[in-house]
């Protein structure tokens, strides 16, 4: 798992506790779970709307990932988060892109970025680091983006390869 390559990579994992949270999952795509992207877009393009507001046959919303994520920020990982100098989430892109719309919301000081971190899917294995400022009822009172969407932990090709994996739905 990709979180268990992180921790064993990146320092001590004696000191480091990965915990699992259903609601970081991908958007579920019911009836076109597990196949190709491709069958998605052509029932959205056919249906006449995006992607964001496009529901398969027994899928999600994308109002149902923003709320399962939402309570995931706020009923787990803002408390959980108060006295920890640093916490590493691992998803995918959609729910990384809804996760970073939430934070930006927040985010007093503006930011550059390659791509519309609002509407593109995050590329592959990319790496976002914010500071979020915490109040005391464990309550965002800021936010910093200290970098977004990095690819330098990997080889040119690599980069190129994951820059052209984003999609703007």
């Amino acid at each position: 798992m990709t979180a268990e390559e992180i921790v064993l990579h990146g320092g001590d994992p004696s000191r480091q506790t990965i915990h699992f949270d259903a609601r970081l999952r991908e958007r579920t795509l019911g009836s076109l779970d597990g196949k190709h992207g491709s069958l998605f877009r052509k029932q959205c393009k056919e249906a006449g709307v995006s992607p964001d507001d496009h529901v398969p046959e027994n899928g999600e919303s994308l109002q149902d990932l923003q709320q399962r994520l939402y309570d995931f920020i706020e009923k787990r990982l803002l408390p959980e988060s108060v006295n920890a100098s640093k916490v590493l989430v691992v998803s995918h892109g959609v729910t990384i892109r809804e996760m970073i719309k939430y934070l930006l919301d927040y985010c007093q000081q503006p930011h550059e970025a390659e791509i519309d971190p609002k509407n593109d899917i995050p590329p592959n294995t990319s790496v976002s680091v914010f500071k979020v400022h915490i109040d005391g009822e464990q309550k965002i009172t800021d936010v910093s983006v200290l970098c977004l969407h990095d690819l330098s932990h990997l080889n040119d090709d690599m980069q190129t390869q994951a820059r052209h994996s984003f999609k703007h739905w």
